[in-house]
C-alpha cells in the first residue's frame, strides 16, 4: 500500500508542476490508460510464447501465478498443497522484509539518495538540453542528434562499464565519474550565462554528460544491493528501480520549472551542486573490506593433503 501511495503522491506532484506550467497531456487521459494496460499485457507475450515453444499446456492456474501479478500488481496466492502442507509454519522461518526495509541502514540510505540526486540530475539536464537546443537551432535535426548525443554512450562503453565494476574500486569510479558530470554541468553553467553557448558545444557536453552516466550506471546497481543482508537484497533491487522512476518522473518537470523561473544557466549551476553532492555523500561512504583468509600456522602452501593426513605417515618420505 505504502508503494501504491508514494506512486500516487509522484503522480499529483508532477501534476500539479504541469498546471502551473499550463502544459497539457498530449492524450486524453482514457487513452494513456488504455495504452498502459496495452503494455502490460503485451509484456505478457513473451512468457506465453516460451511455453508454448517448450511444449507446456496453458492453464488458468498457471496464468493467474505468472501472469496475472504482473499485470494487476497483487501478489500470486500462495499454492494450496492440500493436507501435505504443514498446519503451522516451522518457528525459524523468517517474515518477509519489508520494501522500505533497506532504507533503515544508513549506508544504504544515503547512497540510494545520491542515486536519486544523480538520477534527477540527468533527467533535469535532458529537458533543459532539448528547450536550449529548440532556441539555438531551427533544424530539427539538432533536436535528434541531442538525444543521439545522450544514449549513444550507453551503447558505446555499456559492457566495459559493467566490467570496470567487478575490476576497480567501485567507491573511486563513482567519485570520479560523479565529479566528471559535476564539471560538465558547470561548464555548461558558465556557457550558457555567458551566451556562449551553441550547438555544437551543446551536442559535445551531453556527450560526454551521458559517458559519464552510462559508467557509473552498473556501479550504482552493484553498490547499492551490496550494502544490505540477503533477506533485504529484493527490496533493495526494488528501491533502486523506484529511484530511477522517481527521477524519470520529477526530473523533466522540475527543469521546466527551473528555466521558467530562472533561465537554463541557473538549471545547470543546480545540476553540478547536485553531483557535487553525490561526490560528498560518496566520499564519506567507508565500504567494509573483508579479512584475506590465510593458511593456518606451521603449514605449507605446497604441502597435499594426502601429506598431512595421519594415515599416510610414509607419503612424504621414509
Amino acid at each position: 500500500m505504502k508503494l501504491y501511495l508514494l506512486s500516487l503522491g509522484v503522480g499529483v506532484l508532477v501534476g500539479v508542476l504541469y498546471s502551473v506550467l499550463n502544459v497539457r497531456s498530449p492524450a486524453p487521459p482514457i487513452v494513456a490508460l488504455i495504452g498502459l494496460f496495452g503494455m502490460l499485457l503485451g509484456e505478457q507475450v513473451g512468457p506465453i510464447a516460451r511455453r508454448l515453444l517448450a511444449g507446456e499446456p496453458l492453464s488458468a492456474a498457471w496464468f493467474s501465478r505468472e501472469c496475472a501479478p504482473k499485470i494487476t500488481g497483487v501478489p500470486a496466492p500462495e499454492p494450496d498443497h492440500g493436507d501435505h502442507a504443514p498446519a503451522d509454519p516451522p518457528a525459524s522461518s523468517a517474515a518477509p522484509a519489508s520494501a522500505w526495509a533497506p532504507l533503515r541502514h544508513r549506508v544504504f540510505r544515503s547512497l540510494w539518495l545520491g542515486a536519486l540526486g544523480s538520477n534527477i540530475a540527468l533527467w533535469v539536464q535532458n529537458a533543459v538540453g532539448s528547450w536550449d537546443m529548440t532556441s539555438l537551432a531551427s533544424a530539427p535535426i539538432y533536436v535528434a542528434l541531442l538525444q543521439t548525443m545522450s544514449g549513444a554512450p550507453v551503447l558505446l562503453v555499456g559492457l566495459p562499464a559493467a566490467a570496470f565494476a567487478d575490476l576497480f574500486d567501485r567507491r573511486r569510479l563513482l567519485v570520479g565519474f560523479a565529479a566528471w558530470m559535476a564539471a560538465v554541468s558547470l561548464a555548461l553553467a558558465v556557457l550558457s550565462i555567458t551566451g556562449a553557448l551553441g550547438p555544437a558545444a551543446l551536442l559535445a557536453l551531453t556527450f560526454a554528460l551521458g559517458l559519464g552516466a552510462a559508467l557509473s550506471a552498473p556501479l550504482w546497481q552493484s553498490v547499492l544491493p551490496s550494502q544490505v543482508a540477503a533477506g533485504e537484497l529484493a527490496s533493495a533491487v526494488t528501491l533502486g528501480g523506484v529511484a530511477v522512476n522517481i527521477a524519470r518522473a520529477v526530473g523533466p518537470a522540475i527543469g521546466g520549472v527551473g528555466v521558467a523561473l530562472a533561465g537554463s544557466g541557473a538549471v545547470y549551476a543546480f545540476n553540478a551542486c547536485v553531483f557535487s553532492l553525490v561526490v560528498v555523500q560518496v566520499v564519506r561512504w567507508r565500504p567494509t573490506r573483508k579479512p584475506r583468509r590465510r593458511p593456518p600456522s606451521g603449514s605449507s602452501g605446497r604441502s597435499s593433503p594426502a601429506c598431512a593426513s595421519p594415515s599416510t605417515p610414509r607419503c612424504c618420505g621414509p
